[in-house]
């Protein structure tokens, strides 16, 4: 190996677009990985920003598409009728095996699994104030209990227990006529009188 060479740790790995963003959709959709494999090009409706898959596990599902999912789609190129498509593009990606081993290596993510950014899109929309129903909808379930199932096994404590305290913490502060100023430690409480 040449003296010039960059650093293991420097090196980069330059991945096919299409896989790339498969895994991109996977975790800005919340969608499963065959969801995203067998997307075709005709179930994309940009106007208005919906996938319509006609046979997702649990049947026919929309699914409501943000502007970085969008761009995702905007930037591929089309080269068949899928848009993950393997190295024959009449055919999809038959899976991300490769590219997950390599992605989830460089990022320390042993342990992880595909079908976890589909727990990390729900996370992060509980993190975000949404409820139970709205999470399931979005991610497609028919049963609610499916959806608090996934949850209460995925759900960072990290991202819950500050909101839980600040919630608790307003709630109190205004039953007893107090409340919060900003400051640069945190806050401090005063009364609700002049």
């Amino acid at each position: 190996m040449s003296k010039h060479a960059p650093k293991a740790e420097n090196r980069r790995t330059v991945f096919d677009p299409f896989p790339v963003a498969a895994l991109r959709l996977l975790l800005l959709t919340g969608c499963r990985l065959r969801e995203v494999l067998h997307l075709k090009w005709d179930y994309v409706d940009f106007e208005r920003g919906i996938v319509f898959l006609p046979d997702s596990k649990t049947g026919r599902k929309p699914v409501v598409l943000n502007a970085p999912a969008l761009a995702v789609l905007a930037d591929l190129p089309r080269v068949g009728p899928y848009v993950v498509p393997s190295d024959d593009p009449t055919r999809p990606q038959h899976d991300l095996k490769k590219i997950w081993a390599a992605v989830s290596r460089r990022a320390s993510l042993s342990g992880v699994r595909l079908h976890d950014l589909r727990h990390t899109f729900a996370s992060i929309g509980a993190a975000g104030g949404l409820g139970l129903p709205i999470i399931g909808k979005l991610l497609g379930h028919s049963q609610a209990a499916t959806t608090a199932r996934g949850m209460r096994t995925s759900m960072p404590t990290h991202f819950v227990v500050p909101r839980i305290g600040l919630r608790r913490r307003l709630s109190t502060h205004r039953k007893a006529g107090l409340r919060a100023r900003s400051s640069p430690s945190g806050g401090t409480l005063s009364s609700s009188d002049p």
